[in-house]
Formats: structure tokens, C-alpha cells, sequence
């Protein structure tokens, strides 16, 4: 286990963060665009340009830690949303993969597949979080 792990970081933000990994690797490689946003999204979880090579050249397996609230819930979608919209081609395999990912969180709604491929279409249009959010409230309602 390298240094990256060691320090205080939370198995929270490294099990988040490896899942979007995991993600911009679902084509084979990581574009541009998605190494971009990973490290953009790095710099917001604390992490320094080090440790966001040190995770993208692991082969470490990370234990998924589950969000304890529905917000944090969204946030962690919408962040690999983000990042699979940063290109601006969604494929169906991402889409499955954050459906799927979304039932691990606890997604419970017959809607999660509509709510996914919804917030991924309004994040391609360069939609705010907030708009994405604004724009999914019908389907949580239920």
C-alpha cells in the first residue's frame, strides 16, 4: 500500500474517487477530457497531482464506503456523470455502470435509469449541478 493511503484521508473520498476511476477506464482508456475532470475533482477531494497519478496508476482494489445521506447520494452520481459527460459521448456502458452504481448507493426507484440518463443528458448540455438537480426533483419525489 503506497503513501497515499497512509495519510488522513478518509476511505470515503478514496473509495469515491476510485469509482470514478474505475469509470474513465469502463472504454479502455482514460480521455483527455476525463483526466482532466479526475484531476479537477482530485484537487476538490484534497488530493495533490501525486496522489491522483499514485491512483491512477494503482491496481489497488478499494473498499466501497456507502453515502450516509441521499444528498451525498446525488453528489457522488453527478460527480461521475461529470465526468463521463466531460467528453460529451455517453455510452450506454457508462450509463449502465452509474445505473448499477446508483442501486449500490441505494438507489430504490424504478426511475433510476430515467433519473441517470436524464441528469447525463442535461451535464452534456452544460447544465449547472444545481440545473441537473432542479431537473431530476420530479423523479425523487416518489
Amino acid at each position: 500500500m503506497f503513501s497515499l493511503f497512509k495519510i488522513s484521508r478518509t476511505k470515503k473520498l478514496d473509495s469515491h474517487f476510485a469509482n470514478m476511476l474505475a469509470v474513465s477506464k469502463l472504454d479502455g482508456k482514460i480521455g483527455d477530457e476525463e483526466l482532466v475532470y479526475l484531476y479537477k475533482a482530485g484537487v476538490k477531494f484534497g488530493y495533490t497531482e501525486q496522489d491522483v497519478n499514485e491512483f491512477i496508476n494503482s491496481d489497488e482494489d478499494f473498499e466501497a464506503q456507502v453515502p450516509a445521506t441521499r444528498e451525498e447520494r446525488i453528489e457522488q452520481v453527478l460527480d461521475i456523470l461529470e465526468l463521463i459527460a466531460s467528453d460529451k459521448v455517453v455510452s450506454e456502458e457508462e450509463l449502465d455502470f452509474v445505473t448499477k452504481f446508483a442501486f449500490k448507493l441505494g438507489a430504490k426507484s424504478e426511475f433510476t435509469d430515467i433519473i441517470i440518463r436524464k441528469m447525463a443528458m442535461e451535464l452534456v448540455q452544460n447544465k449547472t449541478r444545481e440545473e441537473v438537480k432542479s431537473a431530476i426533483a420530479p423523479f425523487l419525489a416518489y
